[in-house]
């Protein structure tokens, strides 16, 4: 018996790579469990927001001068703290990562990449 010419061989490697894949799908998910990750980032927070009302008591409500102040719990410096944690808090913790799988006859492939938002280009 002879064989058809018309069927692909499977054992040929190069046939396998331009074989129609049988199954292909993607997922958008993060990398990690972030839960303890993101319980750190909210303490963070708090304690920049912590800053800013405390900068904000003493320079609207004490009218205290510069001086006098707290320089680590002042208005700025929670300012820089709340804006840093959450562009850390977004950026880098929340990150997630784009999967995409394929299946062939004779084998399989994953490729990963990062997910970048629209809104993440702005910062970077």
């Amino acid at each position: 018996m002879s064989q058809n010419n018309n069927t692909p061989i499977l054992a040929n490697i190069k046939n396998t790579n331009k074989l129609p894949p049988i199954m292909e799908w993607s997922i958008k998910t993060r990398q990690h469990a972030s839960r303890f990750m993101d319980i750190g980032m909210a303490a963070m927070l708090i304690l920049g927001l912590t800053a800013v009302a405390n900068g904000m008591h003493e320079v609207y409500i004490l009218n205290l001068s510069e001086k006098d102040q707290w320089t680590f719990l002042s208005l700025h410096a929670g300012f820089a703290w709340t804006i840093m944690t959450i562009y850390l808090w977004k950026l880098v913790v929340r990150q997630k990562k784009i999967y995409h799988y394929k299946i062939n006859r004779t084998f399989e492939t994953q490729e990963s990449q990062l997910n970048y938002s629209k809104n993440s280009e702005l910062y970077i």
